[in-house]
């Protein structure tokens, strides 16, 4: 996804963590936020992408985005291609054919889980990192967790100064076969810890057990 910005916001979104459902309230905040470019274009866009794309695109703005614990990401990200036909994608879509996913790809929850250790090990902190710039001079200004991303998105848009209206926040958006496959990925104890150790910076970083 692209990032998108509003008068006092510039939102970085990763996938899997919720960014659907900061869009929808930034743009109940907003209607006038808008995307950063072009979809096929930015859709992989992070922090330092952008800075380099669309100079002072943070001038006057709040930069923030979220992280998730490493084993839903990975979880969320399979279960997501499963069901928005991902094999597709990779057929008919160049951008998609490119990213990690495709080496590790397969209907088995757990061959993917072993490709995505043999060959992409760390990539939840590699992307979530990469995206927040926090491997850049200067990261994103805030970084919530989905977790708690009401609470976290509460504060981080009083922070900005962004006016809400009364109306309560939507709990995230979850389609219904997407959940139901998320239940098929049974992560084993010692899976769960084969991951953590993979992605031992993020779970260091941001407190992640």
């Amino acid at each position: 996804m692209m990032a998108f910005v509003t008068d006092k916001t510039l939102f970085i979104h990763v996938q899997k963590t919720g960014g659907m459902s900061v869009r929808e309230v930034l743009y109940r905040c907003n209607p006038v936020g808008h995307e950063s470019g072009d979809a096929e274009g930015e859709r992989h866009f992070g922090l330092p992408e952008l800075r380099a794309r669309h100079p002072g695109i943070e001038s006057g703005r709040l930069s923030f985005g979220f992280v998730r614990h490493p084993v839903n990401w990975l979880v969320s990200r399979w279960a997501f291609a499963v069901t928005s036909g991902y094999p597709v994608h990779v057929q008919h879509r160049g951008t998609a054919a490119q990213v990690w996913m495709a080496s590790c790809w397969s209907f088995s929850f757990e061959e993917f889980l072993e490709k995505y250790l043999e060959r992409y090990p760390g990539i939840a902190t590699q992307t979530m990192f990469q995206k927040l710039g926090m491997w850049s001079e200067k990261p994103v200004d805030r970084i919530g967790k989905t977790e708690t991303l009401f609470e976290d998105l509460n504060r981080i848009l009083d922070e900005a100064g962004e006016v809400r209206s009364a109306m309560p926040l939507m709990p995230p958006k979850r389609n219904a076969t997407e959940r139901r496959m998320e239940n098929e990925a049974v992560v084993t104890k010692q899976m769960r810890q084969r991951i953590m150790d993979a992605e031992k910076q993020l779970c260091d970083r941001f407190g992640y057990d």
